[in-house]
């Protein structure tokens, strides 16, 4: 089962007790729809282009489906790369808007002041 395309999962358990020692745990799982992603959008990006932000992450659109963590992994590598031009203070998030079973995602950055490195002690 591929969990990365469901937002509303829902997994219940069951606990058994066999005897002292052990005891039998059921789960039960509703995967709930499955979600495609529609589109990326990114706004407030000045230092880097939204082609360039794009073509570094390895998701991609054409149907696909939707997969939060994988997001989420995409984002904490282009904070990165800002920290790599000295953008201390970058804050990246992100919010999805749902129509039906497709997942459009807003990436907002805000890219703050760049700092340089004056002097190594």
């Amino acid at each position: 089962m591929n969990i990365s395309c469901y937002l509303e999962i829902n997994i219940m358990t069951e606990y058994l007790l066999i005897n002292n020692k052990y005891i039998t745990i059921n789960y039960y799982i509703e995967e709930g729809r499955q979600f495609h992603l529609k589109n990326i959008e990114i706004s407030g990006n000045k230092i880097f282009s939204n082609e360039n932000i794009l073509s570094e992450f390895s998701i991609t659109l054409n149907n696909r489906n939707y997969n939060p963590a994988g997001i989420r992994k995409e984002l904490q590598h282009l904070k990165q790369k800002y920290l790599e031009h000295g953008k201390v203070d970058v804050a990246i998030m992100d919010e999805i808007i749902i129509d039906n079973n497709d997942v459009s995602v807003r990436i907002n950055i805000f890219e703050g002041n760049t700092y340089y490195i004056r002097h190594i002690i």
